[in-house]
């Protein structure tokens, strides 16, 4: 980019912020100019980001990737806890909640004391008919979205538009 006025003050308010601009090339292509109009900007150190600058052929702008490199866990974990709650579980629940004696909670004159005496009923009940099990989840493969036409079809369309951004002409 050009240091004019416009850009140093530009830069000087991201900096006010803690931010900085990363340095593109053009991302504004056409057949007399090339121009930096796109932003991308952070507040990281940028040896942990990679940016990038896509033909697409959806305009005369490009598009912009950034991607930050973090670590990951080694092994996630794949697997929750969760209750099974079928219909005949329920059934069970409600059957076993109205055989429950009822009368020390209704009785009770602390709010306080009568909440635990049916919270601990409730999770007790839950935990006896419907306890929590290990689930395993499935990773799903990623899928290619992209058919073969639709790859041909985007690649005379990009060669076509490079065609035209270099010569001013279709």
């Amino acid at each position: 980019l050009i240091q004019d006025n416009k850009k140093i003050k530009f830069d000087e308010m991201l900096h006010s912020h803690g931010l900085a601009r990363l340095p593109l090339p053009p991302t504004r292509i056409t057949s007399h100019s090339q121009t930096s109009i796109d932003c991308i900007c952070t507040n990281t150190i940028e040896s942990v980001l990679s940016t990038e600058v896509l033909k697409t052929g959806l305009s005369d702008h490009t598009a912009q990737i950034c991607t930050i490199s973090t670590e990951m866990e080694r092994y996630s974990s794949t697997q929750s806890k969760r209750r099974h709650f079928s219909e005949k579980a329920v059934e069970e629940l409600r059957c076993s909640l109205q055989e429950q004696d009822w009368s020390h909670i209704i009785q009770t004159e602390s709010v306080e004391i009568a909440y635990n005496a049916f919270n601990g009923i409730i999770h007790s009940t839950i935990n006896a008919i419907c306890p929590l099990k290990t689930v395993n989840h499935k990773r799903n493969p990623t899928k290619n979205i992209w058919d073969a036409e639709s790859q041909t079809l985007k690649r005379s369309y990009l060669e076509a538009l490079n065609r035209e951004l270099t010569t001013g002409h279709p």
